[in-house]
């Protein structure tokens, strides 16, 4: 399997025991503000595009290695 190097940091940084907010493992997340606003304007929102299985805010939900930008979003919405 072709791992994109984004994956790959990403898979590096959860195995460690610990790292700053800012590394790559924790920017894969729709922030709270975005996903609220969002949904109060349009929701109710049914698909996180960037979560992964600790972090998703539906229940449906895309992670890093899914690539959410390639998918077709419209079976899942």
């Amino acid at each position: 399997m072709n791992i994109n190097p984004y994956c790959a940091d990403l898979a590096a940084q959860r195995a460690e025991p610990e790292h700053y907010l800012k590394d790559v493992g924790d920017q894969w997340r729709t922030p709270d503000a975005l996903f609220w606003g969002i949904n109060a304007m349009f929701g109710p929102i049914t698909l996180d595009l960037f979560a992964d299985a600790d972090n998703a805010k539906c229940d449906s939900y895309y992670t890093a290695e899914d690539n959410a930008l390639t998918q077709d979003w419209s079976e899942r919405l």
